[in-house]
């Protein structure tokens, strides 16, 4: 596998800690969990090879390059969401915008990819491998969606430079500059996912995808998940889980989809699990990680977090701030990606499809029951130890990235 400049540097500080922090050390050699593990692996290995074979065979690149003046721009474009200096960056140095359109059954797509420079312009053929990367998604995105989803969707992707950071100032609220890297804005109608950095973007495409698709779930739907989440993480958050499960699905797909890239022969399902089982690992090893540093810039720990009634600890608790869904990005995330083997068993088993989250009061109390297996599992309490200041190591980056995921590749 050939990975990303800054995803290689995670990699290579990830490989040692693999073995001495691993999740399922002890299982690896189990048959019943190999077989479990790989007939999870299995469905959506078949779901990403079917949709590779789709595009393969039925989609041409409908492409069409826009100069500056007549460039399209978002319904929203700033706000909140959109920090104004990558906003001001865009503005300045756009230059085209390559426009591809795709339809499948009733639904209409269209990719609108910001590029600011002559080079890029001349590089369609990297644009149009993005191209094929979202179609495969959507084309299974449409499968499994409700109809209630958009009939029409618009994907403005501007792939700046802006790296996501921790704040040099210990006082600052973490907030949209610090961990978000696209909104999306929409109606049954007509949606717009706006992607706005290279960083992970294509692990963000997917996370942006599962709210346009209504794969995951309204939190009004899910209270006693929410109340649960509340009890044993009291601290200034808005909860909102339905972030912490699309999050969680696009780390795993992320890894699974490039893993799949990666293979030479894409019927080679020997060498698939091979890299799947590898880079999941690394996305929750990651995950640890970063659970970590948020924590610790917030002078906190994770038992800090958990540790109720503790005076000490219900005072740090006050302390806690963010301004985004920090909560639900790097803690609950980190949570279920410790154990992803689980996670998947629980959608394969609860869901209507593996993907869409099935809100009712079976399995909402069930995914509350999830949940209460991991909170204070030892498997994540050893990971967090185990991982614990292992970011420090390397003060270069892994020190001050807030990215969500370790694997990207070229």
């Amino acid at each position: 596998m050939q990975f990303a400049k800054d995803s290689s540097k995670i990699i290579k500080h990830l490989i040692p800690n693999i073995e001495r922090c691993g999740a399922y050390n002890t299982l690896d050699k189990d048959p019943t969990f190999i077989a479990s593990l790989e007939n999870l692996l299995s469905i959506l290995y078949s779901e990403i090879h079917g949709g590779h074979n789709y595009v393969k065979t039925h989609v041409s690149p409908n492409i069409k390059p826009v100069l500056r003046r007549e460039i399209i721009t978002p319904s929203v474009y700033g706000g909140q969401f959109f920090p104004d200096d990558i906003k001001g960056f865009i503005d300045k140095n756009i230059m085209y915008q390559l426009v591809y359109y795709y339809k499948i059954g009733s639904r209409t797509f269209k990719i609108l990819f910001g590029i600011c420079t002559d080079k890029d312009m001349d590089n369609i053929e990297k644009y149009n491998g993005f191209a094929e990367y979202i179609y495969n998604w959507l084309y299974i995105c449409n499968k499994f969606t409700p109809q209630e989803s958009s009939a029409a969707m618009t994907f403005y992707i501007y792939l700046t430079p802006f790296k996501k950071t921790l704040p040099r100032d210990g006082s600052t609220i973490l907030s949209c500059p610090h961990v978000n890297t696209a909104y999306t804005y929409g109606n049954r109608e007509e949606g717009e996912i706006i992607i706005f950095r290279e960083e992970e973007w294509k692990k963000t495409f997917i996370h942006e995808t599962f709210h346009s698709f209504n794969f995951d779930f309204r939190d009004r739907e899910v209270t006693p998940i929410q109340d649960y989440i509340k009890s044993i993480y009291p601290v200034q958050s808005d909860y909102l889980i339905c972030e912490a499960y699309a999050e969680t699905w696009s780390r795993i797909l992320n890894a699974v989809f490039s893993s799949y890239y990666s293979l030479k022969d894409k019927d080679d399902k020997t060498s698939f699990f091979l890299y799947a089982k590898f880079t999941l690992q690394c996305e929750r090893l990651f995950s640890i990680l970063q659970l970590n540093k948020i924590l610790s810039f917030m002078n906190m720990e994770y038992s800090d977090l958990t540790n109720l009634g503790n005076m000490k600890c219900d005072a740090l608790r006050k302390m806690y701030r963010e301004d985004s869904n920090v909560l639900s990005y790097y803690i609950v995330t980190g949570l279920f990606m410790n154990d992803y083997h689980n996670f998947l068993r629980w959608c394969s088993k609860n869901n209507s499809n593996i993907f869409r989250f099935t809100a009712s009061v079976y399995t909402v109390d069930s995914f509350v029951g999830f949940m209460k297996e991991q909170y204070g599992n030892p498997s994540l309490l050893r990971a967090i130890d185990c991982m614990k200041n292992k970011y420090r190591e390397n003060k270069k980056y892994l020190k001050k990235t807030t990215r969500m995921s370790a694997v990207e590749i070229n």
